[in-house]
């Protein structure tokens, strides 16, 4: 593991960040997620969720960054298909009944 560095910067007055912004969130709430990663071998990242219910959930991922693309895989991040980007923050994917999805999101 990589100790983290710490830096001492300036005050900065530019920012745009709202006083309160979620940069990441799952909907709905009965979706566990049980891995976030940075992929092996491609500049993404690796999101795991699993549903517990007795039903199929759509799910919905909402990331402050922009994301570019977003595909399905299997567990050994195997691309599987392209899923659609909404409005270049939220990616809706369909988990079945007390299955896994993985997904690989590009920034």
């Amino acid at each position: 593991m990589v100790p983290p560095k710490i830096f001492q910067t300036t005050r900065h007055d530019m920012g745009k960040l709202p006083e309160e912004v979620s940069f990441f969130s799952i909907t709905p709430s009965n979706l566990v997620m049980s891995a976030l990663k940075k992929a092996e071998d491609r500049d993404s990242y690796i999101l795991r969720v699993y549903n517990p219910t007795d039903g199929p959930i759509r799910g919905n991922v909402h990331v402050y960054s922009e994301i570019r693309k977003a595909y399905v895989i299997n567990l050994n991040e195997e691309r599987q298909k392209e899923i659609a980007v909404d409005g270049g923050h939220n990616v809706h994917f369909d988990v079945g009944s007390n299955k896994i999805e993985t997904l690989e999101l590009i920034f």
